[in-house]
């Protein structure tokens, strides 16, 4: 009987002792998905906006001609910051050299020819003004014996009438007064003949002198404009700004090329042109659907990819008149996580409230475009909220693993929506996709292989922790 009362005291202390430690030392549950990623339902003000991507681009743009027909010879790099005046690009002068040396010396040979038809004009002018002085003189000594011999005639025939002159001596005075006035008219027309031929020859040699100073004249423009070809060899950057060179298609090659080296230019072919950056904006797109939200002067938000830290704010300053194509569209080529492709949109030109001066033409934007903000309303980031059986979902976390919480979405921002219905304030929500489909599961596998559900601890083949009605493939949605 002692026996009996001793093994009921001995159960009843080891018993007693167990319910004690028990108490001191509760058990610990330990949740398996402790350390999986999470976010904190936030309750506060909230930004409308719509997403878009979008493409830097320069409104000024200045664009580089060859001066002249030649090769190049040299190139800075593509993409190199130049100021105005500084070199890019360096043509070709052995032509131009050759083309100045023919000039110069087709003047040459135009200045001698020059001074030989001046030398000659001047012997020719002297020398006919010998033969006009000749037959002035020869003019007026036949005329002084035309008065000579009319004076004889005279006196003649009045000593006729005194019977002291014969007829035959007034016959012979007579003969002599008809040749004097042969040979004054004789003098007078050879005197006007020479004269005559002396204008001419100065017209002749005149014109002959305006040809000659014609040829030196266009001789010393060929030399100026090759001479302004040489100097201009040296092509400038016309503004200041980055320097990029043309691109077109290489129909030889069957692919994209640009100017090189030893590319033969016309003069009204492009080199490349000078971007002002400066001047830089964002061309983007805004759903059709969203218009009459969006206007001059509504704000936007911008980050760049290239930069993570860089944070700018501009606004709309032009909305496009006519809905095209997204292809169609300045961004509608890039890839856009917030809208599918084929719808109509209306092309926005962003202006910029301050341009860094890291930014570069056709880089790619992220435009938070601000239609409205909303107060004290619940909100999550956009990663927590998961589509499964034609509803929205959360994957809320619990003290022993999580909740599958239908929930109904509202407005969205760039990372974040509103949440109408299912979650509130404080709440913790799972930012991976804690039930994915078998499809899902195969083609996230590698990638969430660390992050995935842990194998069941007792549970049912299905997984999910201990106590619950299922993991990640069983069927509860409470866990």
């Amino acid at each position: 009987m002692k026996r009996l009362i001793l093994a009921i005291l001995l159960v009843a202390a080891i018993g007693g002792a167990g319910y004690a430690y028990t108490r001191i030392y509760p058990r610990t549950v330990s949740n398996p998905y402790q350390g999986f990623p999470r976010e904190a339902v936030q309750r506060g003000p909230f930004l409308v906006t719509i997403e878009e991507l979008g493409l830097l681009t320069a409104e000024k743009e200045v664009f580089i001609h060859p001066p002249y027909e030649a090769r190049i010879v040299k190139l800075i790099d593509d993409g190199s910051m130049v100021k105005e005046g500084d070199p890019v690009c360096w043509m070709d002068t052995e032509e131009a050299k050759d083309s100045l040396e023919e000039h110069i010396t087709r003047l040459r040979n135009v200045k001698a020819d020059l001074e030989r038809q001046v030398e000659d004009i001047r012997m020719g002018l002297e020398g006919d003004f010998l033969d006009l002085q000749d037959a002035a003189a020869q003019l007026e000594f036949n005329q002084l014996k035309l008065t000579d011999v009319n004076r004889d005639l005279m006196n003649l025939e009045a000593m006729q009438d005194s019977q002291l002159a014969t007829e035959s001596d007034l016959d012979k005075a007579r003969m002599s007064v008809e040749s004097g006035k042969l040979d004054a008219v004789t003098s007078d027309l050879a005197y006007q003949g020479q004269y005559t031929n002396r204008e001419s020859q100065k017209t002749i040699k005149s014109m002959a002198l305006d040809g000659l100073e014609y040829q030196r004249d266009k001789a010393l423009g060929d030399i100026a404009e090759e001479q302004s070809r040489l100097d201009s060899a040296i092509v400038r950057a016309p503004i200041s700004g980055i320097f990029l060179l043309k691109r077109s298609w290489d129909w030889d090659h069957h692919g994209h090329g640009q100017v090189s080296v030893g590319s033969k230019m016309d003069e009204d072919e492009i080199i490349g042109s000078v971007p002002d950056l400066t001047t830089l904006v964002i061309q983007s797109q805004i759903p059709e659907s969203s218009v009459l939200q969006v206007k001059p002067g509504t704000k936007v938000n911008v980050t760049m990819d290239a930069f993570p830290d860089l944070q700018m704010t501009g606004q709309v300053s032009n909305i496009g008149m006519i809905a095209i194509e997204r292809e169609r569209s300045a961004a509608g080529s890039l890839v856009n996580t917030t809208d599918i492709s084929g719808l109509k949109v209306f092309e926005v030109k962003i202006t910029l409230d301050k341009i860094d001066e890291r930014l570069r033409p056709s880089m790619t934007a992220n435009c938070s475009i601000i239609v409205s903000q909303k107060d004290n309303v619940v909100s999550i980031p956009l990663r927590c909220a998961f589509h499964k059986g034609g509803q929205k979902i959360a994957y809320v976390a619990t003290k022993s693993g999580y909740e599958a919480r239908p929930i109904v979405l509202g407005a969205r921002s760039r990372n974040s929506v509103i949440v109408q219905k299912g979650l509130k304030e404080g709440e913790q929500v799972f930012s991976i996709d804690l039930e994915p489909s078998p499809t899902e599961k195969r083609q996230t596998e590698p990638e969430t292989a660390s992050v995935s559900a842990p194998p069941p601890m007792g549970g049912p083949p299905g997984g999910g922790p201990p106590g619950g009605g299922g993991g990640p493939g069983g069927g509860g949605k409470r866990r």
